[in-house]
């Protein structure tokens, strides 16, 4: 039989110390990749900071309507950083801009020039920063854009605003619609119940009724689910297919749909036919809005033909929505003339947007309603009516929202938005601040008999010298400002059917309407006395 050999002492000694040896290397290599992978974190997130920030300072400083001072909001923007890391300063010694964790200086530089340089400076200093601070090398990338790109545009104005990526997408279904199948909803035990189906979309092509209850969606089972929940699960990207189980009252048995969503937009025109009269009541501006007012004014004229006196579009309450729609339903309307102008300080921000032949009215008197929540896309519009002598605008001066804002794709894939045009009215003034001051001012609170019986006094004409001081005031002196707010503000207690009565009143009385557009219509500033 053999015998298992016996090492010596000396021979285990020597066989432990390779055997530490050994795992000291494999320890060392471990570390050394480990290190190694760190490090490459670290400089992936220093890039991507990088690329953000230059990109990001670079539109601000190109695109924004004035020329910002990008020290002073760089300073501001790293100063809203003191929400993670509440011992983050920021101090400027001579030419440098010095970074604090407490007491300790994490980063100095010198303060730099560039939106390139910015973009150098506030990734490296964040670099350094996280090396003293568990809270800053802790914090999300998009947490710290969201504090610095919101702090630097609060600076700017109220408009510009900076949107994370999530939040971006959901801006976009805002704009241009939304993927879903076209149904209206109430809650049910089971689900929801289906009250209304829009013609032309893909559940009411697919045979799916009214009163049927649908129970799940995409596998979903949607029994106590509230309305809401049900309608997110049913909308989706567009033309991605949506699988329905529905229960009809005749057939207990659930049918199954597979239907593919399509583009919704949110209707905006809402349209009521009274006495030879439309009323068409728009709350905001989307893709489909010109071409509903198109359909509902085809429609008022197969419903009353030559009977139809005008039209009431009212605009209260309309904060704006899309520049290029309200630029199409001022363009359905006029023959001629300019509708709007934008002024900044991008070459891409001076247009100039006319109006082609072609009334869709045909002469047809208009009125238009605002009052002190009609803004933006919608003050485009009533003002180009206004100054071309094609409407009465009746109310109170509207909120003065008169600048465009453009729309950035960032690197991380969210949105800034960002102001860079003035809004300028065809009679040559800005929009911003003091709006569009109605030809017929109804916030004194007199019932629409008297305001009517009033427009064939000297009152009347008063306005004209209101309008005049309006489209002038930034020519005069600043207090004029001042004057013009208090002479039509909006009074949001007042009861607004006196606007609409009004504008029944002047749509019969043809001479009074004819005074009413020739006292606002667009007279040329250089003409003014």
């Amino acid at each position: 039989m053999g015998s298992s050999p016996i090492l010596s002492k000396a021979s285990v000694v020597w066989l432990m110390k390779w055997r530490s040896i050994i795992c000291i290397i494999m320890l060392t290599l471990v570390l050394a990749a480990c290190v190694t992978q760190h490090k490459a974190e670290i400089d992936d997130v220093r890039e991507n900071r990088l690329r953000m920030f230059t990109y990001t300072i670079n539109e601000i400083d190109k695109v924004y309507l004035k020329k910002p001072q990008l020290q002073k909001l760089a300073i501001a923007g790293l100063g809203a950083l003191r929400q993670i890391e509440p011992n983050f300063y920021v101090f400027q010694k001579g030419n440098e801009l010095i970074i604090f964790i407490g007491k300790t200086e994490a980063y100095r530089n010198n303060a730099p020039k560039t939106p390139a340089q910015w973009g150098t400076y506030l990734a490296e200093g964040l670099k350094k920063a996280s090396i003293l601070s568990h809270h800053i090398a802790q914090a999300e990338d998009e947490y710290i854009f969201k504090l610095f790109f919101t702090k630097i545009l609060d600076k700017l104005d109220k408009y510009s605003r900076y949107a994370s990526a999530k939040k971006a997408a959901a801006n976009r279904v805002k704009r241009q619609g939304f993927g879903g199948i076209g149904v209206r909803l109430k809650r049910h035990s089971d689900g929801a119940t289906i009250v209304k189906l829009i013609d032309g979309l893909p559940a009411a092509r697919s045979g799916i009724r009214v009163k049927d209850v649908i129970t799940m969606v995409s596998g979903v089972n949607i029994a106590g689910a509230s309305v809401q929940r049900i309608q997110d699960l049913i909308r989706g990207p567009l033309n991605v297919p949506v699988s329905l189980s529905v229960r009809r009252e005749t057939d207990p048995s659930p049918r199954r749909y597979l239907l593919d969503r399509t583009r919704i937009t949110t209707e905006t025109v809402f349209t009521i036919h009274h006495e030879n009269v439309s009323f068409l009541r728009v709350d905001s501006f989307n893709r489909k809005t010109s071409k509903r007012i198109e359909e509902s004014i085809e429609q008022a004229f197969r419903l009353r033909g030559k009977n139809l006196r005008g039209i009431v579009l009212d605009l209260r309450n309309n904060s704006g929505g899309l520049f290029n729609e309200a630029v199409k339903i001022a363009n359905l309307f006029l023959e001629n003339g300019q509708i709007v102008s934008t002024k900044g300080r991008h070459r891409k921000s001076i247009k100039t947007f006319k109006a082609t032949a072609g009334d869709i009215l045909e002469g047809l008197p208009i009125i238009i309603l605002i009052n002190g929540a009609t803004a933006s896309s919608a003050e485009i519009l009533a003002s180009a009516l206004q100054d071309n002598g094609r409407a009465v605008v009746v109310g109170s001066s509207s909120f003065g929202k008169g600048t465009v804002q453009t729309i950035l794709h960032l690197p991380n894939n969210g949105e800034l938005i960002l102001t860079w045009a003035l809004l300028i009215a065809p009679s040559g003034y800005s929009l911003q601040q003091l709006g569009v001051f109605p030809s017929i001012c109804t916030s004194g609170g007199l019932p629409a008999s008297k305001i009517f019986k009033a427009l064939d006094t000297g009152n009347f004409f008063s306005f004209k010298k209101f309008l005049k001081m309006r489209r002038t005031w930034s020519l005069q002196a600043p207090n004029n400002q001042k004057i013009i707010k208090k002479m039509c503000p909006w009074k949001p207690e007042l009861k607004i059917n006196t606007d609409e009565r009004l504008a029944t009143m002047i749509l019969d009385a043809r001479t009074k309407y004819s005074r009413a557009i020739d006292l606002a219509k667009f007279i040329s500033i250089n003409q003014l006395p």
